[in-house]
């Protein structure tokens, strides 16, 4: 589901008078802790100054603050254990009991959680964990998901309102999954048996941080879906999806990022594209998830976590023009690729082409299928009899794989070079 322009205007601002809640009402910036329970934003209610006064970036400062410190006195902790292992070899008596001067990083966690009072927020806790004082995610260590039909802990998924974001609701909840489901539009449909939703703006970093807490997988469908202007697209794509990152680093959850073949979308459809070719996006669109792509391969290299970055190429319930012969997906394949993605075991890093088993997609080749299981079952080749002839007319959008959306305000007077056989 795409997301209005008045959210990527207000990214753009920095300083916003308003700002979205969970149920989509507005409330002044400074008035409220958007619904979590935290106090007043500008409250200062923990020990030593450590409130989470203030957006996001602040949160994350005290959050990186805070790591480093206990950092330290871990280190220092192992260093008074050194000092008493040593003076005992020498047989000298300044440790003569050494457990009261080793202390575990665990005891000392705890013992911050003891001092503080009933009802605040623990020192050192992660912007994945401040919302419920019992949630420790640093105590989790990265787990391999199990090979099983329901995955162990919840998944998030954004954009649940949009078209492909209904039909996959529907699927994974007929399987029983826990959803957390998340949207700006309202959702119209019948939630299934213990799924939630939680209607929300992907600028609002808090909220994704508390909606994530616990899950597993986040499947992000969320954000602006179609070409747009770069003020409508920066915001939820880009500020939106750091949020989205941000939130399954804290949780050491998996992220699966509903890519597109717009972020290739200026190679030839004479061409065959392995999974790592070069990005060439159509539009603001297409740049945006090309971004995307390269954010989740940061906070793999980086923090450690993984994403599928599924190129979608036309997902909708059945192909309609010529180019669809090649590129289209169905909903069905659609929905059982998010199974394998969630419960495949460990994957990395990867991409995946979206596009169902048509015999004229050759423009597609090499990703990381096998790994996960996949195969897509269903073909747009029943379709070619109709739509064989159903082209445009407009040679820009004839000769590339993105089709349309490389004709939006296209003003170049002579095509370009062919990439990879001249200079661009």
């Amino acid at each position: 589901m795409w997301i209005d322009a008045e959210a990527g205007e207000r990214e753009l601002r920095h300083v916003r008078p308003s700002h979205r809640n969970e149920t989509g009402g507005q409330h002044a910036g400074n008035d409220r802790g958007v619904g979590l329970g935290l106090g007043r934003v500008g409250e200062d209610r923990r020990p030593g100054g450590c409130g989470f006064a203030g957006n996001v970036e602040q949160v994350l400062q005290r959050d990186r603050n805070t790591s480093v410190w206990a950092g330290g006195a871990a280190v220092f902790a192992q260093q008074v254990g050194g000092i008493g292992h040593r003076t005992r070899l020498a047989g000298i008596g300044l440790d003569e009991d050494p457990g009261a001067l080793s202390v575990r990083v665990g005891d000392l966690r705890q013992t911050l959680l003891d001092q503080r009072p009933a009802g605040y927020l623990s020192v050192g806790q992660g912007l994945g964990e401040f919302v419920d004082p019992a949630h420790d995610a640093s105590h989790c260590e990265f787990q391999e998901h199990a090979m099983s039909d329901t995955p162990a802990k919840p998944v998030l998924l954004t954009g649940a309102s949009g078209a492909l974001g209904r039909v996959l609701v529907k699927a994974l909840g007929a399987l029983g999954w826990r959803l957390v489901l998340t949207d700006i539009a309202p959702f119209p449909d019948p939630l299934p048996v213990g799924a939630q939703f939680t209607k929300a703006d992907l600028s609002d970093g808090v909220t994704i941080l508390r909606l994530a807490e616990g899950c597993g997988t986040i499947i992000h469908l969320g954000g602006v879906s179609v070409e747009r202007p770069f003020e409508e697209v920066i915001g939820p794509n880009i500020r939106g999806l750091y949020h989205i990152y941000e939130a399954a680093r804290r949780e050491k959850a998996r992220v699966i990022f509903a890519s597109s073949n717009h972020s290739v979308g200026f190679h030839e459809r004479r061409e065959s594209l392995p999974a790592d070719t070069q990005f060439l996006p159509d539009g603001y669109y297409g740049l945006s998830k090309a971004y995307g792509e390269l954010m989740g391969r940061m906070y793999w290299f980086k923090h450690g976590v993984e994403s599928v970055n599924v190129r979608i190429g036309s997902a909708t319930k059945e192909p309609i023009n010529a180019r669809m012969l090649a590129s289209w997906m169905s909903y069905g394949d659609f929905s059982r690729l998010m199974e394998r993605c969630v419960l495949t075991p460990a994957v990395g890093n990867v991409v995946i082409w979206g596009a169902s088993n048509n015999s004229r997609m050759t423009w597609w080749r090499d990703d990381s299928r096998v790994a996960l299981g996949w195969t897509p079952v269903d073909s747009a080749d029943p379709f070619a009899g109709q739509l064989a002839g159903a082209v445009s007319g407009d040679p820009v959008e004839e000769r590339y794989m993105g089709g349309a959306y490389c004709s939006i305000d296209y003003s170049r007077s002579a095509p370009p070079p062919v990439w990879g056989e001249d200079d661009v």
